[in-house]
């Protein structure tokens, strides 16, 4: 929600596969299983690139990111 407040977007986008994704219920693994693959897919962060970022947008992100942090 702070990185959205502050105009970056944001997406779940690295769940864990098996007990996570709709996708993969499949396979019958039940939440539990994988703990840390889970753990990472409810409160990990990846910071995505792009070949059009500019290195504006880049010290945004870290300057919005570092002022997060100190504040939690």
């Amino acid at each position: 929600m702070y990185l959205e407040s502050n105009g970056i977007d944001t997406r779940s986008l690295f769940l864990s596969m098996p007990t996570q994704c709709k996708g993969f219920e499949f396979l019958g693994y039940k939440p539990g299983q994988f703990p840390e693959a889970e753990y990472i897919g409810k409160n990990g962060l990846h910071i995505g690139i792009h070949q059009d970022i500019r290195r504006e947008q880049m010290d945004y992100f870290i300057e919005l990111l570092g002022k997060f942090l100190i504040n939690k």
